[in-house]
């Protein structure tokens, strides 16, 4: 692409993104405030609960609900340097049965990106920051084997200010508003886990127990909230393919896009220590079934 214009650090064609009736944010980024901190971005995050945000934020003028991520491990270093190079901005391309059917948006709910490797301090500001009403994850089905003999949990049980795992920043997290007397923020799991809430509860119990600190694990077990969540969106790994297919037919130079499915799914409890999003607008959106 020679020609073309920068919507945020995307360079775009508009023409081509035109032809193919691409959306992007029609609202103002600067105005967008986080109220999500999401660990572990994946394809999957960007394709599912980012997306719900970016209609939230487009559709419906809700301005509370832009997300920070984070990434936590070393082999999240690659999305770091493509989401602050793109300012957070990417490609989702949503595909039907057939080639023709297809939908591009332009995502601009993820505001900021930090890589705890190297920014520990900033990540655990984020959470423990009371703007931050709800800690998102998606670490894969293997990431709820907690495993209190591991090195990297063992050195979080010392080292509450600079952690290396998402277990870790989320206790130390909420052990810091504990003692701000400031509300807790809800843990999402987005992980297509049996009982995610609860699974997810049962690894943070069991991290907090070992810090000895009955205050905190009272704290968790009474005012903090881990609500059920089935999640389903086909989203495969990115590859260069995908790249050439979005820059040539979507007119968009894009590091890292995202292709899904059209149809995505969301049921969550409703069941939130905190402010939470009106996700029951969502279910008006023709391409979700959301609960």
């Amino acid at each position: 692409m020679t020609t073309g214009s920068y919507i945020n650090r995307l360079i775009v064609d508009k023409s081509l993104f035109n032809s193919v009736r691409g959306h992007a944010p029609s609202y103002d980024r600067n105005h967008l405030q986080h109220g999500i901190v999401h660990l572990s971005v994946g394809n999957f995050h960007r394709s599912h609960l980012a997306y719900y945000m970016d209609i939230l934020a487009s559709e419906y003028g809700q301005s509370e609900w832009g997300i920070v991520g984070i990434g936590v491990r070393s082999v999240d270093k690659p999305m770091d340097t493509v989401m602050k190079a793109q300012h957070g901005l990417y490609t989702l391309v949503s595909k039907g049965v057939n080639d023709n059917d297809i939908n591009v948006r332009i995502i601009g709910s993820l505001i900021h990106y930090i890589f705890a490797p190297e920014q520990p301090e900033e990540a655990l500001a984020i959470l423990v920051h009371p703007n931050t009403k709800i800690a998102s994850i998606t670490i894969t089905v293997v990431g709820y084997d907690f495993d209190v003999n591991h090195a990297d949990i063992q050195y979080d049980f010392k080292n509450s200010d600079r952690p290396k795992t998402i277990f870790g920043f989320l206790v130390h997290a909420l052990d810091a508003r504990r003692r701000a007397n400031e509300k807790p923020f809800t843990i999402v799991s987005c992980d297509n886990v049996q009982q995610n809430g609860e699974t997810t509860k049962k690894c943070i119990l069991q991290f907090a127990k070992h810090l000895n600190n009955p205050d905190l694990l009272e704290y968790i077990q009474t005012k903090v909230s881990f609500p059920n969540a089935m999640v389903d969106r086909i989203t495969p790994v990115t590859n260069d393919t995908d790249r050439e297919y979005v820059r040539l037919h979507c007119g968009i130079n894009d590091g890292w896009p995202v292709i899904a499915e059209h149809f995505m799914q969301w049921v969550i409890e409703d069941s939130f220590c905190n402010d939470r999003p009106p996700l029951e607008l969502l279910s008006s959106s023709p391409d979700n079934v959301f609960n």
